[in-house]
């Protein structure tokens, strides 16, 4: 079984409204509700891709029970510390005639330390029945960026796999319990890298790379709109590389950095390589990194080695992009993406 851990769930509202603007009123033309947070998200998708799934993490209030039986009516399973105040809301605007997505999200409520230590308890009467762990996302006030270490030190001290996808310091303090595998984005895996003394895909410093193309790797962010063909992909491949390679150097770690739809480039072991997705014409790209999640934890589970799994992962991301709805997957669309999945070998 799979055990996604959030600890920072939401309540996830999913507007399409046509030229939106800020200062002005709007009408949704279509809203959806769904249980959000990075962890619930994975574990929607794996549920769809047939694997059997348990969400845990920490809820509350109204918007926790409604993201439970949210939860329930896809089928996944869930097992949560129920805490005082309101999980959070996150509102998700996409215009469907500028392409455009805007996200607006809450903090969380605010826990105290009691909180934690009910988490701990939940995650160690859980290793027994447990494959694998996947933890995912942000960590609310009060629970301490170290969480991811100590709930990672204990999965790992029963013999249990684990998945960390996470940012800043959370990231930082639970790498160093050595997850099996992390998932960054670029600019995750930029600030990771620096952290470990790596000059950074943007730096001055980093003279493997020329003025053009360092440029076009600092436009990372710009690789989901309309003008993605400008982006220098090779360079941006390279720079991703370079930053993997050092983190998993210094942590020993398998590193799946996402690319949005350039793909993933993947460091494990002595092999590097980038799993390049097929091209389409994205509806919704909230997610996806999830679903990327979501894909190599189910292949793992099935006994596909990482290369393999990563396909799946990219085949899920990709699937997820064509639908509005945030969790989602066709299981019909993965299974039609796969085959067009590629992988390209890259030089250590």
């Amino acid at each position: 079984m799979i055990v996604t851990v959030t600890l920072n769930a939401s309540l996830d509202k999913t507007y399409s409204v046509p030229g939106f603007g800020v200062g002005r009123d709007a009408a949704a033309a279509r809203v959806e509700y769904s249980p959000g947070g990075k962890g619930l998200n994975v574990a929607s998708f794996a549920r769809t891709l047939g694997a059997r799934v348990l969400a845990t993490g920490i809820l509350a209030g109204h918007a926790g029970r409604h993201v439970r039986e949210l939860l329930t009516s896809r089928g996944v399973d869930h097992d949560f510390v129920y805490a005082p105040g309101e999980t959070r809301s996150c509102h998700i605007i996409h215009d469907p005639e500028s392409d455009t997505l805007t996200q607006i999200r809450e903090k969380g409520p605010v826990l105290a330390p009691e909180v934690r230590r009910q988490v701990s308890a939940k995650i160690r009467s859980l290793t027994a029945k447990s494959r694998l762990f996947v933890f995912s996302g942000s960590v609310p006030p009060g629970l301490g960026a170290d969480v991811y270490r100590e709930l990672i030190e204990m999965v790992r001290a029963a013999g249990v796999p684990a998945i960390l996808d996470a940012s800043g310091q959370p990231l930082a303090m639970g790498l160093q319990a050595r997850p099996d595998l992390i998932k960054p984005n670029l600019q995750e895996l930029d600030e990771l890298a620096s952290r470990c003394g790596w000059p950074g895909v943007s730096a001055p410093a980093n003279a493997s790379l020329t003025d053009e193309q360092r440029r076009s790797v600092d436009r990372f962010e710009s690789l989901l709109s309309p003008s993605a063909e400008a982006v220098d992909q090779e360079a941006v491949r390279r720079a991703a590389a370079a930053a993997a390679r050092s983190v998993q150097a210094r942590f020993g770690v398998d590193v799946v950095a996402s690319m949005g739809p350039l793909g993933a480039v993947v460091v494990e072991d002595n092999s590097v390589y980038c799993v390049v997705p097929p091209r389409i014409a994205a509806v919704n790209t909230v997610s996806c990194g999830d679903a990327l999640v979501a894909g190599i934890a189910v292949g793992w589970t099935r006994g596909l080695d990482t290369r393999g799994a990563v396909r799946l992962g990219v085949a899920t991301a990709t699937a997820k992009a064509l639908r509005f709805e945030t969790g989602q997957v066709a299981p019909e669309a993965v299974s039609r993406m796969l085959p067009q999945v590629t992988t390209v070998p890259m030089h250590r």
